[in-house]
């Protein structure tokens, strides 16, 4: 994956570093991921997906992104796709 990064362009997105960095920020996805986690919810892929395209379209010049803890589930694989 560090070729990747380092010789072709990409840019790594963590969902799980993502998810905390919303939370500590206080952003509307931040509060509502905290909401469902203290009702002792599951985060939902529709959640996740509304996080990453936020950053994928925020018109920063990145195109080519690897996710990292992200799809988990088959579930997930089809509401990003």
């Amino acid at each position: 994956m560090t070729a990747l990064i380092e010789n072709h362009g990409f840019f790594e997105l963590d969902v799980n570093a993502l998810i905390r960095d919303e939370n500590e920020r206080k952003t509307e996805i931040g509060l509502e991921v905290l909401a469902r986690v203290s009702a002792g919810k599951v985060i939902s892929a529709e959640l996740i997906v509304k996080m990453l395209k936020k950053i994928i379209y925020s018109g920063v010049e990145k195109d080519k992104f690897i996710l990292t803890g992200f799809p988990e589930t088959h579930e997930q694989a089809l509401e990003f796709e």
